[in-house]
């Protein structure tokens, strides 16, 4: 129980209110439970699993009409159990990581600061760690669904992307989401996420991704040139420079740029380092310039 008050600790930590007393009310019958001297640990597993699932379907699954910051809170403490209670999500088993997996990836639209950002990618990749240990088809199949997204164009004029990963889906024994979450109001955000996402497992496992590797590159130049056509700092950071070069460099830490990338990379890094950025984004300027050494 001392780890688990540390999870919520942590979980909790930093928000200006306490959880919702649906939430709060869960919480405090979980730790009953796992405080009782009667109760196995079979029940206690139970119980873990009980409560992650609730929290997917209520403020992941179920978040049309949630707040974004009890969204996000959520994510925080299903984060928090991945880490720590992998048994939650019966140890990376489809059935329960893979739809905790789904319920983050519907809520990349919400997106809307780097932190934010940060939060469900951390949570994305400490569950596909679980996942791929249990059951790799079923990652790859994510990987390559990702990939397939965001070879899709990306255009201005192009309609964002609805949510929908059926293969994966169905390799974890679930139903899709009812038509998947529409992307319209935050396109930019879901192939950013989807791009980090991507850029993640291809550093981690290569091979799953089949032939998608191009294709990723290829994505991941896009959205490095329109952050380089930028008149300033504040319109690259709004097109997400910093979410762009951090998946550069996490591929590029496992991966030399292909041959026929590794110029126009450059190429489009140069202007990046020239557009003077202001203190509020200092952090993108050096990731551009150290991922600009790694990939010459």
């Amino acid at each position: 129980s001392v780890l688990l008050d540390a999870a919520m600790d942590a979980a909790l930590e930093g928000h200006e209110r306490v959880a919702p007393a649906a939430l709060a009310d869960v919480v405090a019958a979980l730790k009953n439970t796992l405080r009782s001297s009667d109760v196995s640990a079979s029940a206690r597993d139970a119980a873990l699993v009980e409560f992650a699932q609730r929290l997917v379907d209520k403020y992941l699954l179920g978040a049309a009409t949630t707040s974004s910051d009890d969204v996000f809170r959520a994510i925080k403490i299903l984060s928090s159990f991945a880490t720590q209670y992998p048994q939650a999500f019966g140890y990376g088993e489809p059935a329960r990581a893979g739809h905790a997996v789904l319920g983050l990836l519907e809520q990349l639209p919400r997106v809307a600061t780097p932190k934010q950002g940060e939060l469900v990618q951390h949570a994305l990749r400490t569950l596909l760690l679980l996942l791929r240990a249990a059951d790799a088809r079923a990652f790859a199949t994510l990987g390559g669904e990702v990939v397939q997204l965001l070879a899709a164009p990306a255009g201005a004029d192009e309609p964002a992307p609805a949510l929908r990963f059926p293969g994966f889906s169905d390799a974890c024994g679930l139903s899709a989401p009812a038509g998947g979450r529409e992307a319209a109001s935050g396109g930019g955000a879901v192939r950013r996420g989807l791009l980090q996402l991507a850029a993640a497992m291809h550093a981690d496992a290569p091979q799953f991704l089949g032939d998608g590797g191009p294709a990723l590159w290829a994505a991941l130049h896009a959205e490095l040139e329109a952050a380089s056509s930028a008149p300033d700092a504040a319109a690259a950071r709004a097109v997400g420079v910093e979410e762009a070069v951090a998946a550069l460099r996490t591929l590029l830490r496992q991966h030399p740029a292909p041959p026929p990338v590794r110029y126009r990379l450059l190429h489009t890094l140069l202007p990046l380092l020239c557009l003077g950025l202001t203190p509020a984004s200092q952090d993108g300027a050096a990731s551009a310039d150290a991922a600009r050494g790694e990939a010459g």
